[in-house]
């Protein structure tokens, strides 16, 4: 395996670590404050939705940023 797919599973790794992590301190939060499922709902859905658009985009602009050397 190259090193750049070390890298790539590595930070892929750690950041659905971080994302699990932070979700559950963020959706007891939600809970604490608003003693509602449907936000906790809308929540979860907004950033299954987005984060795949996100990272799209952030690998489009990765391409470009490494087409013209910057």
């Amino acid at each position: 395996m190259s090193r750049e797919a070390k890298t790539l599973l590595i930070i892929s790794g750690l950041f659905a670590l971080a994302k699990g992590l932070s979700n559950v301190f963020v959706n007891i939060f939600l809970w604490k404050k608003s003693n509602d499922f449907i936000m906790i709902s809308q929540y979860n859905l907004v950033q299954y939705i987005f984060l795949p658009i996100a990272f799209t985009i952030g690998g489009w602009l990765s391409k470009k940023r490494m087409e013209y050397g910057l």
